[in-house]
């Protein structure tokens, strides 16, 4: 007997942060006879670019409803099984698809719902929900209306006897699922077909409280599987450095701390592209020797003294993604740095993917009695012993940061969700300025090995 055709409705709406990861899960899986159709709520960020790298169906919604959208997206299908995923959540593994399928051999079950699992840096209270609601044992649903289309199939020919309430703002999977109960179809819970969903089905609740349930929770092994919590691999990530340079030409000292900055990133097996952002022919050049790509010259109106970072790269993302290179994240390296720690961006990339940070910035400890000059108020907590002094952190973006490309599109460096790396190595901090201070570092840098000698 043939495989049934699946039609896999993915909604999304500025998913440029997830959708890469979900829809390479879903065209890993071992079920192949499917197709995806995107029903995308006119996103303004790289959604439906990254999508588009897949063959993948992509229909635009201006105004979105939950039923409405799932109704629109199975008009725009074919298959015999529609599935249901959220355009951030990622299968679990490769047998995703072929569980859900199989959960619906029953002619008496009208749909099926998996498992949800938190990622690695889902808040406590998330955690907690998710594997409170998604347990391990499989169940029939005869009465129970939960059901949840973040990850979810239904059949095609339910469907067109009960379609999705197009009216409704939210729940629209119970309310559907309430219905077809009560016309004598049952509901089926397989926590073999699980998904990875960063964010609880609640958002709510004491932080404080989740977290000691979750603590209690984490110490039995009825929520543990295999597949523990989601982490996302850089190693299938298109990272890409960004090298800004100013001005039309470079000073002898500047050509080599721009070598030695390529050469860094370079380094870096997790980085894909090495990019160098001038405005120069003979800039080019240089930096083309080195190894790095200067696919545009940017504008030399983004060199006057008021352009900071955020508004540069919010200017070059768009160049950058009209020349074919779409970065999943974004590193920062400015070439005023001699010493960086050798694997300084790879912490700082895992890091940002395991807690969930938006952008991660370096950072120094400053113990240090500080002052806002223009008004002379003292930042710091004032004179008290260093032991117990609350440390201000000191950030340098230039010396290396991480950051989303859906931050830099709206002119941001730093997200809500801030990572601030602790530096321990105080020469990092140390900015070249000019042909002097790059000597003299040197100096200080062969005087300190020959007393360590």
């Amino acid at each position: 007997m043939n495989a049934p055709l699946v039609s896999i409705i993915i909604r999304s709406k500025n998913e440029e942060r997830w959708i890469k990861h979900c829809l390479e899960a879903v065209y890993e899986q071992t079920y192949k006879n499917f197709e995806v159709i995107l029903v995308d709520n006119l996103s303004t960020d790289g959604t439906t670019q990254k999508a588009a790298k897949f063959p993948v169906k992509i229909v635009n919604l201006e105004k979105y409803l939950p039923g409405h959208s799932l109704n629109f997206g199975i008009e725009h299908s074919k298959g015999e099984i529609l599935v249901f995923l959220s355009g951030h959540c990622i299968p679990v593994n490769n047998t995703w698809l072929e569980n859900l399928v199989k959960a619906l051999a029953d002619e008496k079950i009208a749909g099926v719902y998996g498992r949800q699992l938190p990622m690695s840096f889902t808040a406590a209270q998330d955690k907690r929900d998710l594997l409170i609601t998604f347990g391990l044992d499989e169940k029939i649903q005869k009465k129970d209306s939960f059901f949840h289309n973040a990850n979810s199939a239904i059949k095609r020919s339910v469907w067109k006897q009960i379609p999705f309430d197009n009216n409704v703002t939210n729940i629209e999977d119970r309310i559907w699922a309430a219905e077809v109960l009560k016309q004598g179809y049952f509901l089926k819970y397989t926590p073999d077909a699980a998904v990875y969903h960063h964010h609880g089905i609640h958002h709510g609740g004491s932080e404080s409280r989740a977290a000691s349930t979750l603590e209690v929770m984490e110490q039995f092994t009825f929520v543990k599987n295999e597949a523990g919590h989601g982490r996302i691999s850089p190693e299938k990530m298109e990272i890409v450095a960004l090298i800004p340079v100013k001005g039309d030409k470079l000073e002898a000292y500047q050509e080599v701390l721009l070598q030695k900055t390529i050469e860094y990133a370079k380094s870096f097996s997790l980085i894909k592209k090495t990019v160098v952002l001038t405005e120069s022919e003979a800039i080019k050049k240089i930096a083309l020797k080195y190894g790095a790509l200067v696919p545009f010259l940017r504008d030399h109106s983004l060199s006057k003294e008021y352009i900071d970072l955020s508004m540069l790269y919010e200017k070059c993302l768009p160049l950058l993604e009209s020349a074919g290179i779409h970065p999943d994240l974004l590193v920062s390296l400015e070439p005023n740095y001699l010493v960086r720690p050798e694997k300084l961006i790879s912490e700082l990339i895992s890091e940002l993917l395991n807690r969930g940070y938006d952008s991660i910035v370096p950072a120094f400890l400053e113990f240090n009695a500080t002052w806002k000059s223009e008004n002379n108020e003292r930042v710091d907590d004032g004179e008290i012993p260093r032991s117990k002094k609350p440390p201000l952190h000191v950030t340098d973006k230039g010396l290396g940061m991480v950051v989303y490309p859906e931050l830099v599109r709206h002119g941001q460096l730093y997200g809500q969700k801030l990572g601030r790396f602790i530096m321990k190595n105080r020469f990092s901090k140390v900015e070249i300025q000019s042909a002097d201070d790059l000597a003299n570092f040197k100096k200080l840098l062969m005087s300190t090995d020959d007393n360590r000698k």
